[in-house]
C-alpha cells in the first residue's frame, strides 16, 4: 500500500512539471511573436557642400605652367617703380609675373602676379583671413589688395598686420638666399637689402617673432657677405633667442689672445644670455645698474676677466622665416665662441646680481615715484659706490654744508633744522613725514654724518621750527634703538627737565648730567656718541618740557615710585653717590611729587638690599682677640662699575620705559600692561631689530655664530627665528631666514626694509 501511494505521488509531480513547462513555452513564443521589429530602412538625404574662398581662387595657383622664370627678369630692383593692378609700387624689392619656382616645384611664396584677382573695394587690412605661412598666391583677394596697397604706402605703415610684412620679407631671404648664389647681380643687392631690413626693423620691432628672424637675417648676411659691418658697439646690440654674432666675435677676439674682457663687453655679454632675463632693477635703473657693474667688475677682476680660447667655432645659422625654403644655412667663422662656456658667464652673472639686489629699494623708489629719481630721497637709496660718486650739485653742496658746519667743532654742532631741509624741499612743511625723516637721517649717515633728533632710536621728531644737533661719525652703522638707549635717552630728559624746572641749566648740573653719561646702563660706543649730542640737543629744546611736573602728577604713586628707584639705582651704578647727584636727585623727587627727604631712606634701601660684602675672618692669634676689619677700598678716581647692579638695572629699563614714555608722548613705543613693545626693524621689538640688522651683515651663518648673535641680542635663537620670519610674513610677504645646515638670509627682502 505505501509503495502504491509513493507511486502515484511521483506520476502527480511528472504531471505537474509537464504542465508548467508546455505553458512557459507556449508564452515565451508568444511573448517573441510580440515584440518582432522589422529593420530600419535606409534614408538617403543628398547634401551638397559648396566651399569657396573668393572670385576666381583655386589651388592650382601654386602650380607651375609653363617654363620656368629667370628670378632676375622677375625681380624689381630697388628705386624701380611698377604698376600691378592700378597699384603703383615705387621702391622696388619684389617679384611680379609668373612661375618663378620655389622649393617643392611650387610657386614661390612672395611672387606677386597681376593675374591674380583683386578685391580692391574690401581690402582685408586686418589680415583676418591670412594663414602662418601666408603665400601671395594661396591668400584671399581681399588679402591681395591690403597687400599690395601697403607696398604702395612705402612699407612703413605701423598698424600693418605682421603677416603683410612677412610675406615681404620672404622675396628679400630668396633674393640673398637662393638668386645669390648664381646671380651676379643680385650678390651686388645685399647691401641695399640689409638697409631694408634695417629700417622694417625700426617700424615693426614690437613684433618679437619677425625682430627674431630679421636680426638672425642680417647676422648671416653681414658674416656671409658684410663681414666689415658687423655690429661691435656693446650698447648696440640687439637681443634675441641667441647671441648677437657682433658679441661673440668680439668675445672670441679677446679669447684668442687672452685680452681682458673689459666691463662693458661682459655686461653686454650677460645682458643678451638668452637663457636668463635680468630683473627689473636692470631695466630701470639701466644707468646706475651699468656704473655700478662697471664699478664693482673692475674692483674683481682689474682691467677684466681673462678667458681661454676653446675649441668651438662661432657659427652663424639661420633658418627662414619663408616656407619656401626646408634648410637651415650655416657659416662657419675661424674665431672661438667663448659663449657657449658656463663658468666665465656664471662669474659674469654673480656680479650682475649683487648689482640688481643692491639697486631693488632704488627701483622701487622710483617705480613709485619716476619723477623724483634724481631727488635725495631716491639718492639716499643707492648703493655706496654710487652715491659716494655721485657729483650732483644738490649731493655736493649737501656734503659741502655738513663738512662747514661741523668742521669747527670736535663734538658736535646745533643747526636750524630748515637750514638742513631746505635740501629735501622740506623746510616750509608744518609736520615731517617718517618716511622722509629716515630718508634724511640714512643719507646723512652714508655720509658719515648722524643728526638729532633721530626717530629710528626713539629720541623724537624733527621740527621745522627748531634745532638739531649733526656730529661726525663713521664708527656704526647701528640703525635702531636698544633697550638701554631708550631708556637712557628718557632718563636724561627728565634729569635735563628737572634742571630745567627753574628755568636755568647751570654748568654744575650739566657737568653731573654729562659725568652719567659713562654710567648710562650698558651702552655701545656709539651710543654713548649719540647720548652725548642728544643730550646737547636736548640743551636747547627747553618747550619738550612743557607741563612736565603736571604730566607726572597725575601718574600713580607707585610708578612714580618706580621711577624714582630707578634714578637711583643710576646715580649708584658706580657705588658712590656724591652730594651734587643727591642735590639733583633730590629735584628729581620734587618734580616727581615725592619727599625729597626720602632719598636718603631710599638710598640706603637700595644699597643694603644689595649682596652684601663678605667678611674675611683672620685666624685667631694667642692673646689677640676681635676681627680684622677688612681692608678699605681705594678711593681712586677711577670708576669701578658693578656688573651685577647693572644687570639688575637692565631689567627695570622696560618697566621705567613705559611709564617715561607716556610722559613725554613718545609715540614710537606702544605699551601693553605687561611690557613695552619697541616699534623697529618691520615692525620688531629692539632686540630683535637688532639681530636682524647684525644678521644682514651677510647672507649665511653657522649654527654657531647664529647662537653667539642671539646671545648678545639676549634672545633664544629658536624664538628669533620665528618671530622675524612671522613678522617678515606680514610685512614682506616672505620669510627673511631660512633654517638649514647654516641659516640663510633671503637680502632680496633684506633690501626693502
Amino acid at each position: 500500500m505505501e509503495a502504491f501511494l509513493i507511486i502515484l505521488f511521483i506520476l502527480i509531480l511528472l504531471i505537474l512539471i509537464i504542465i508548467i513547462y508546455n505553458y512557459s513555452s507556449g508564452e515565451g513564443q508568444q511573448n517573441q511573436r510580440t515584440y518582432i521589429s522589422c529593420p530600419p530602412q535606409k534614408i538617403e538625404i543628398p547634401i551638397k557642400v559648396t566651399v569657396s574662398y573668393g572670385t576666381g581662387y583655386t589651388n592650382d595657383n601654386q602650380i607651375i605652367k609653363g617654363s620656368r622664370a629667370n628670378p632676375d627678369s622677375l625681380w624689381v630692383s630697388f628705386g624701380q617703380s611698377i604698376t600691378v593692378n592700378n597699384y603703383e609700387i615705387c621702391d622696388g624689392l619684389i617679384y611680379v609675373g609668373k612661375n618663378l619656382v620655389g622649393e617643392y616645384g611650387y610657386i614661390d611664396p612672395s611672387l606677386i602676379n597681376p593675374e591674380l584677382p583683386i578685391d580692391s573695394s574690401n581690402p582685408d587690412h586686418k589680415g583676418t583671413s591670412l594663414s602662418y605661412w601666408p603665400s601671395y598666391s594661396e591668400i584671399s583677394p581681399q588679402a591681395r589688395a591690403a597687400y599690395l596697397e601697403w607696398l604702395t604706402r612705402g612699407r612703413r605703415t605701423p598698424d600693418t598686420n605682421i603677416g603683410y610684412v612677412f610675406l615681404f620679407f620672404y622675396g628679400l631671404e630668396r633674393r640673398i638666399l637662393r638668386d645669390a648664389r648664381t646671380s651676379d647681380k643680385a650678390k651686388l643687392e645685399v647691401q641695399e637689402i640689409v638697409t631694408e631690413i634695417e629700417e622694417l626693423l625700426k617700424v615693426y620691432n614690437s613684433n618679437n617673432s619677425f625682430c627674431n628672424y630679421a636680426n638672425s637675417f642680417l647676422e648671416y648676411l653681414k658674416a656671409a657677405f658684410l663681414p666689415d659691418t658687423l655690429e661691435l658697439d656693446p650698447s648696440r646690440l640687439n637681443r634675441s633667442w641667441q647671441y648677437p654674432l657682433g658679441l661673440k666675435i668680439v668675445l672670441g677676439s679677446f679669447a684668442e689672445i687672452l685680452k681682458p674682457i673689459p666691463s662693458e663687453w661682459a655686461l653686454a655679454w650677460v645682458e643678451n644670455d638668452p637663457q636668463r632675463w635680468l630683473r627689473t632693477p636692470a631695466h630701470r635703473c639701466r644707468d646706475e645698474f651699468s656704473q655700478l657693474f662697471a664699478l664693482r667688475y673692475r674692483d674683481k677682476y682689474g682691467d677684466g676677466l681673462v678667458v681661454k680660447p676653446n675649441a668651438t667655432k662661432i657659427k652663424v645659422e639661420y633658418r627662414p622665416a619663408s616656407n619656401g625654403f626646408n634648410n637651415t644655412f650655416l657659416k662657419e667663422i675661424d674665431k672661438p665662441d667663448i659663449t657657449v662656456l658656463d663658468g666665465p658667464l656664471r662669474k659674469i652673472h654673480e656680479i650682475a646680481e649683487s648689482c640688481i639686489n643692491d639697486l631693488d629699494p632704488y627701483s622701487r623708489f622710483i617705480g613709485r615715484r619716476s619723477g623724483d629719481a634724481k631727488t635725495l630721497a631716491a639718492m639716499a637709496l643707492l648703493p655706496d659706490e654710487l652715491l659716494l660718486a655721485i657729483q650732483d650739485k644738490i649731493v655736493n653742496d649737501l656734503k659741502q654744508y655738513l663738512y662747514n658746519s661741523t668742521s669747527t667743532s670736535s663734538d658736535s654742532t646745533v643747526i636750524k633744522a630748515k637750514d638742513l631741509l631746505r635740501f629735501f624741499n622740506l623746510e616750509n612743511k608744518g609736520k615731517i613725514a617718517k618716511a622722509d625723516v629716515v630718508s634724511i637721517t640714512q643719507l646723512l649717515g652714508r655720509f658719515g654724518y648722524a643728526v638729532i633728533p633721530d626717530i629710528r632710536f626713539q629720541e623724537g621728531q624733527i621740527d621745522p621750527q627748531e634745532s638739531v644737533v649733526v656730529f661726525k661719525s663713521k664708527s656704526s652703522t647701528q640703525a635702531v634703538s636698544t633697550k638701554a638707549y631708550s631708556t637712557s635717552t628718557m632718563i636724561m630728559k627728565l634729569a635735563v627737565a628737572v634742571s630745567a624746572s627753574d628755568n636755568d641749566i647751570s654748568t654744575n648740573e650739566k657737568s653731573i648730567l654729562e659725568s652719567q653719561l659713562n654710567r648710562m646702563l650698558d651702552l655701545t660706543d656709539y651710543e654713548k656718541e649719540r647720548l652725548r649730542a642728544y643730550l646737547r640737543w636736548l640743551y636747547e629744546s627747553p618747550s619738550e618740557f612743557t607741563g612736565l611736573k603736571r604730566k607726572l602728577s597725575e601718574l600713580g604713586v607707585s610708578q612714580r615710585e618706580s621711577v624714582a628707584s630707578f634714578v637711583v639705582q643710576v646715580a649708584n651704578a658706580d657705588g658712590v653717590i656724591q652730594t651734587d647727584e643727591i642735590k639733583m636727585l633730590k629735584k628729581i623727587y620734587g618734580i616727581l611729587s615725592l619727599d625729597p627727604e626720602n632719598i636718603y631712606s631710599d638710598i640706603h634701601k637700595f644699597q643694603t638690599s644689595q649682596k652684601e660684602e663678605l667678611i674675611t675672618i683672620q685666624p685667631g692669634i694667642q692673646k689677640k682677640t676681635g676681627y680684622a676689619i677688612p681692608k678699605r677700598k681705594s678711593n681712586e678716581n677711577t670708576v669701578e662699575l658693578d656688573e651685577g647692579l647693572i644687570q639688575r638695572t637692565l631689567r627695570d629699563t622696560e618697566k621705567v620705559q613705559v611709564i617715561l614714555a607716556e610722559v613725554f608722548g613718545n609715540e614710537d613705543i606702544q605699551t601693553t600692561t605687561t611690557e613695552s613693545k619697541f616699534i623697529g626693524v618691520i615692525g620688531l621689538d629692539s632686540s630683535h631689530s637688532m639681530l636682524l640688522n647684525l644678521l644682514l651683515e651677510k647672507d649665511n651663518w653657522a649654527h654657531e655664530e647664529f647662537y653667539s648673535i642671539c646671545e648678545k641680542c639676549d634672545v633664544l635663537p629658536e624664538g628669533a627665528i620665528e618671530t622675524i620670519n612671522s613678522r617678515s610674513y606680514e610685512v614682506l610677504n616672505d620669510a627673511l631666514i631660512e633654517e638649514g645646515e647654516d641659516y640663510k638670509i633671503n637680502i632680496n627682502l633684506a633690501k626693502e626694509i
